[in-house]
């Protein structure tokens, strides 16, 4: 007769009773949370605290830079080498993957 138990995962015994994978997630999250808060903080706190400028149309060329992102968005990845396209473990043949 054969064996149909199932095999749980070995145990993560830590210090804080969590795995180290999740709390070393929850720590990247907590702490992107506190660089946008605090990007978006700045930028509420100085919107409109220049009133001698210059002015964001007086340093940014906005053709040039809708020009610039459309091309860095639009051009075509490169190949994935082969420890990427191979090793990913996503079981997808590469034209599935890079099509």
């Amino acid at each position: 007769m054969a064996d149909t138990t199932a095999h749980a995962a070995p145990v993560e015994h830590t210090s804080t009773g969590l795995p180290s994978t999740k709390l070393a997630m929850w720590l990247f999250l907590a702490s992107e949370c506190l660089l946008f808060g605090a990007l978006i903080t700045t930028y509420v706190l100085y919107r409109g605290a220049s009133t001698t400028g210059p002015y964001p149309n007086q340093i940014f060329d906005i053709r040039y830079t809708s020009v610039s992102s459309f091309v860095l968005l639009a051009r075509r990845s490169p190949p994935p080498s082969n420890a990427t396209s191979h090793g990913c473990g996503c079981g997808w043949s590469r034209p599935r993957c890079w099509g």
